[in-house]
């Protein structure tokens, strides 16, 4: 029993360790790839900002969505059980959502600070980008 235990520990911690740098290499990528998001005629200044807002967002989303991953490898070890205990599952279900309800307000946020930024005509462009909306930094 303690040697499942301590598998299943060493499970997640690797599974965390693994994700964090799937993710960062994911957002280094995502920053190269959308660094001026096809906007038209953006400043340096606006550029430098959104690139700052961007930077703090990623710093702020790695440890959350380190904790949603253990999270979830932690359901799923309670879901494997002999006799899963319901009550445990619907508590650790409950901490995903909430998990994922701060990542999404997160990207809302930075939505927005990025929207402050544009032009009227900038603006009509980026709200035209479906990956703000539902991949905040591949999410």
């Amino acid at each position: 029993m303690r040697v499942k235990y301590v598998t299943g520990a060493v499970f997640i911690l690797l599974m965390a360790m693994f994700w964090s740098e799937a993710v960062g290499q994911h957002v280094q990528m995502m920053k190269k790839e959308h660094e001026g998001m096809g906007l038209p005629n953006l400043s340096e200044e606006q550029k430098e900002k959104m690139k700052e807002i961007m930077t703090e967002t990623e710093k702020q989303m790695l440890p959350i969505r380190s904790k949603l991953q253990t999270k979830e490898a932690e359901l799923n070890e309670l879901l494997i059980v002999e006799k899963p205990d319901r009550s445990a599952i619907d508590r650790k279900i409950d901490e995903i959502a909430a998990l994922k309800t701060e990542i999404r307000k997160k990207c809302v946020d930075t939505r927005l600070k990025i929207r402050e930024l544009l032009t009227p005509e900038q603006r009509v462009k980026f709200d035209q980008r479906p990956w703000m909306d539902h991949k905040c930094f591949g999410h």
